[in-house]
């Protein structure tokens, strides 16, 4: 069995033939435990008027620490997402777009559907 120094310059070499950049050879899998949630950011246009409409932006994407790790890192690394999201739409297509990153998702599918949300200002506040 080739050591990891063995391994690394193989992939060099290989890498070296055909001009792509060499991928550092894994010696396993990234695992990657948290949270994968919907960040939902509100910011106002103008100052907050109580009792009445604001006008605002809402923006929603796939957030949460750990599952943005895991997104980062599967590109460079062999990466494997572990957690839980409700089992409705929102799980799935958080779950498909952390997938489409190149993470190897392994989800929990359980609890009432939740979310959060988190309000900006124009001046910068939250």
């Amino acid at each position: 069995m080739p050591s990891p120094a063995e391994r690394e310059r193989e992939g060099a070499a290989e890498a070296g033939r055909d001009g792509a950049a060499a991928r550092p050879a894994a010696a396993g899998v990234l695992v990657v435990a948290g949270d994968l949630l919907e960040d939902i950011v509100v910011w106002a246009s103008e100052p907050i008027r109580a009792a009445t409409d604001t006008a605002a932006q809402v923006f929603r994407s796939r957030g949460g620490s750990a599952a943005n790790v895991a997104a980062l890192a599967a590109p460079r690394t062999p990466t494997r997402f572990l957690g839980c999201v409700g089992p409705d739409g929102a799980g799935d297509a958080l779950a498909a777009a952390l997938a489409a990153t190149g993470v190897d998702v392994r989800l929990q599918r359980r609890g009432p559907p939740r979310a959060g949300v988190g309000r900006g200002d124009p001046q910068g506040g939250r």
